[in-house]
């Protein structure tokens, strides 16, 4: 979708053909693309209220327009009609604004930044289920959120860098509990952390190199006694 719109507006700022003008001043304009726009002009551009429409017909997008360009609140459609967009735009998705799978279900809402997610938002599964919710940027995840399963439960709360947990988080495993608590690079645990058992005791705490204990730790048994502090290499105690 990104440029999509600057492109299409773009064509009927050089490419005006006007075709009819109704008495409220509603003027059709269409291309020998097959892209049409119905709306208001002012100076021979697209201001005020309006819609394009795609070469088959369906209606591309509708709101308001400034000086040639999408503004303001706005509604945008694919080919085959289906609602994708619902929100603010400024030439393209910029402010809050609402996205749509082929079904009509949200499946984002929140903050946009010339086309893309970025800032607070939320995403959804296809039944309306939370999936994440915390900040975004340039449509991946980035900065602090919470990733959630289908049921709703928290799988991952922390940091966020390009869509990978890297930072500080907490993992918790698939039956629910407390995994994991710390350091993450790329998904993995990387840095300092805790690895938690089933029933709430420490495992293991200490450095973490992606995803196996490596460096300075404590191991623990499932009473929570120390059983070994010292190197581990690799996921192994160095005695």
């Amino acid at each position: 979708m990104s440029r999509k719109i600057f492109i299409i507006i773009s064509i009927i700022i050089v490419s005006l053909l006007i075709v009819g003008c109704s008495d409220d001043g509603e003027r059709t304009i269409e291309f020998s693309n097959g892209i049409k726009y119905v709306g208001q002009v002012e100076n021979e551009i697209p201001n005020g209220i309006g819609a394009i429409f795609y070469p088959n017909g369906t209606m591309f997008i509708s709101g308001s327009f400034r000086d040639g360009f999408v503004y303001g609140r706005a509604t945008e459609y694919d080919e085959t009609g289906n609602l994708v967009y619902r929100g603010e735009m400024d030439g393209d998705r910029h402010g809050q604004g609402e996205e749509y799978d082929k079904n009509g279900n949200v499946i984002y809402r929140g903050e946009w930044v010339n086309g893309m997610q970025q800032g607070r938002g939320k995403r959804y599964y296809e039944d309306g289920t939370i999936g994440y919710d915390g900040e975004l940027f340039d449509g991946k995840l980035h900065g602090n959120g919470i990733w959630y399963n289908t049921q709703g439960e928290i799988i991952y709360q922390g940091a966020w860098k390009g869509g990978n947990q890297e930072g500080y988080g907490k993992l918790n495993s698939v039956d629910g509990y407390l995994l994991y608590e710390g350091q993450f690079r790329d998904n993995e645990f990387h840095g300092e952390g805790t690895y938690y058992r089933e029933n709430g005791k420490v495992w293991y705490e200490g450095s973490f190199n992606y995803g196996t204990w490596h460096g300075q730790g404590i191991l623990y048994d499932e009473q929570g006694t120390m059983l070994f502090r010292g190197e581990f290499r690799n996921g192994k105690a160095i005695t």
